[in-house]
């Protein structure tokens, strides 16, 4: 799940950050809870103002649903993929933006559904204390 960076508050604790260089050469960080070391985010150099998440990170996951497979040249041969979302081996050949507004609109409609209102306040994605 793809956000702005801008929109995502951390309301309790740090996220430590482990840094590596990309096949492309890109300085890439991946973000984990510094309590537990739960995977929270990741983080490009090149493209700072976005910040996917962990799905895994989440509460519950549940409410959102797969827009692409991303990178799955690289995917376990036992990992099942549902044939009717679009799958790219790599990188989407559609731009970013684009998939970042198709991500957008189709969390804003679940969360329509689901009665989701963004406030002050709101549960973090991921809580140390609220692990099950």
């Amino acid at each position: 799940m793809i956000l702005l960076a801008a929109d995502v508050t951390i309301t309790k604790g740090v996220a430590k950050a482990y840094w590596t260089t990309s096949a492309k050469g890109n300085r890439i960080a991946r973000m984990f809870c510094e309590t537990c070391g739960t995977p929270l985010f990741a983080k490009s150099e090149k493209r700072p103002e976005y910040l996917p998440v962990k799905v895994g990170s989440l509460d519950d996951p549940s409410r959102f649903r797969v827009q692409a497979n991303i990178w799955m040249s690289s995917a376990q041969p036992w990992h099942g993929v549902d044939a009717a979302v679009p799958a790219f081996p790599r990188d989407p050949e559609i731009s970013l933006t684009a998939l970042l507004e198709l991500a957008r609109t189709t969390v804003v409609k679940i969360g329509r559904a689901v009665g989701f209102r963004s406030a002050p306040g709101r549960q973090p994605p991921h809580d140390p204390a609220n692990r099950r």
